[in-house]
């Protein structure tokens, strides 16, 4: 494993109603291994310096006014990210390139709606979905339903969890691909997950995750055995953890 960078930390920050880039005080994720039957296995380092996530192996972050404004990875994808006044995300647009010639272009425009600093909306505007949001009492995402242009629901997604600690729980910043990250990152980690998308193969599909922890109650391995048989098994280590 290879030596990381001095890791610099600052001062405690409430997630839940600052949501700037500073990192919560607790376990932080320094490495993860993934071993995918499809993918393969990579390995991803986390750095972080001034109290906030630098980058990783695979995205550059970009600050401004002390919050994350982009994310880029590689030189062909990058994601944008607005704050509303109470500095939640309000808007982010995700852009790739398929060659030179085209150049980049929108691939992904959410916008986000809040009522009493819950999400409980998405419009996706390239595509023109909508999703909404359910929590249970815990503040995890119960479930999450699609609906296409036309009101109808076009996929129900539903979830149950485990009332251990998340990995990412002490990370207040977007990660790139944010909207598929919101419902991994809920304050618990997901057991179980049914996928009802009709008219699609092997419809519903679904997945169970078999989780052990370290110490200080958060994820060292992680099990996820999908519905096709196929399975992934993700392997992480932390850092600062009280």
């Amino acid at each position: 494993m290879r030596i990381l960078l001095l890791i610099i930390l600052m001062s405690n920050i409430n997630c839940e109603t600052d949501y700037i880039p500073i990192v919560k005080t607790g376990c932080l994720p320094l490495s993860t291994i993934r071993n995918s039957e499809f993918l393969g296995i990579k390995e991803s380092f986390y750095y972080y310096a001034q109290g906030r996530m630098t980058n990783n192996d695979d995205y550059e972050f970009i600050y401004k006014n002390n919050r994350i404004v982009e994310i880029t990875l590689g030189n062909n994808r990058y994601e944008e990210y607005s704050f509303n006044s109470d500095n939640f995300v309000s808007e982010t647009k995700q852009y790739r390139k398929d060659s030179d010639d085209e150049g980049f272009k929108l691939v992904l425009n959410y916008e986000y709606t809040y009522e009493n600093g819950r999400l409980v909306k998405a419009h996706e505007k390239v595509d023109n979905e909508k999703l909404y949001y359910y929590f249970n009492d815990n503040e995890n995402i119960d479930s999450l339903i699609t609906k296409n242009i036309e009101g109808d629901i076009i996929q129900s997604e539903h979830f149950t969890y485990d009332a251990k600690n998340n990995s990412f729980k002490n990370i207040c910043h977007p990660l790139f691909n944010y909207n598929w990250w919101i419902t991994k990152r809920t304050p618990n980690n997901i057991i179980s997950y049914l996928n009802n998308k009709p008219g699609t193969f092997n419809n519903p599909s679904y997945y169970d995750v078999e989780i052990e922890y370290n110490e200080f109650d958060y994820p060292i391995s992680t099990l996820t055995k999908f519905s096709s048989g196929s399975s992934s098994l993700v392997i992480t280590e932390y850092i600062d953890c009280e």
